[in-house]
């Protein structure tokens, strides 16, 4: 937490750090390949908290607390700017790219397991709308977890956020809404490049 209470975002990999505000990279594979990074996040647009909503998950974030589940997810970034750049080295050659004025969207998983089916789209590029930004995430759910599951279920969560009005709309199994995935339960989407999916609106 920061000086003001506020939950923060920071991991910490060996040399490399990612923050809410940005991210170092210092990677080095002891051979002739190296990757270094310093991005700079601006006008960064945060995830809406409340205190039963306090994140992506909704409520679910306070079973987490509880039962610990298996894997849990959080969006830290809706949107923002990038100032910084990212250095390739391949031996002699050297590769700069300019970060500036691109754009970043940012978000983390963490816990025991990662779910055994999955499906998992995001974008915060839109020509017609720049600022703006979509999530939908669907997985197969061990509730309470995966040691000692009770049912499983798919769950879902998701948004789309308006930059021009500044408007979120959330959707997810803990608003209500509902999410229909063409061959999600029999497997036939392994491996495939593209998914049909219906999500019906909730009332929460």
């Amino acid at each position: 937490n920061d000086e003001n209470g506020h939950d923060r975002f920071k991991c910490s990999i060996g040399k490399n750090v990612f923050t809410d505000t940005g991210a170092i990279l210092d990677i080095d594979d002891d051979g002739d390949a190296q990757v270094q990074a310093k991005i700079e996040l601006q006008d960064v647009v945060e995830y809406p908290s409340t205190t039963f909503n306090p994140n992506i998950m909704g409520f679910f974030s306070f079973l987490d607390a509880t039962v610990g589940m298996e894997c849990v997810h959080k969006v830290v970034a809706i949107d923002s700017k990038m100032k910084g750049h990212i250095t390739f080295k391949y031996g002699s050659k050297v590769d700069k790219i300019n970060m500036n004025d691109g754009r970043a969207y940012v978000e983390g998983d963490y816990g025991s397991e990662f779910p055994s089916k999955w499906i998992w789209m995001a974008s915060n590029h839109f020509e017609s709308s720049p600022g703006s930004s979509m999530l939908l995430s669907v997985a197969s759910i061990p509730f309470p977890n995966e040691k000692s599951t009770i049912l499983n279920f798919k769950g879902f969560l998701g948004f789309v956020y308006d930059a021009s009005s500044g408007n979120i709309y959330r959707f997810g199994t803990y608003t209500g809404a509902s999410v229909e995935v063409e061959g999600f339960n029999d497997g036939s989407l392994k491996g495939a490049n593209q998914a049909f999916i219906k999500i019906y609106w909730g009332s929460y």
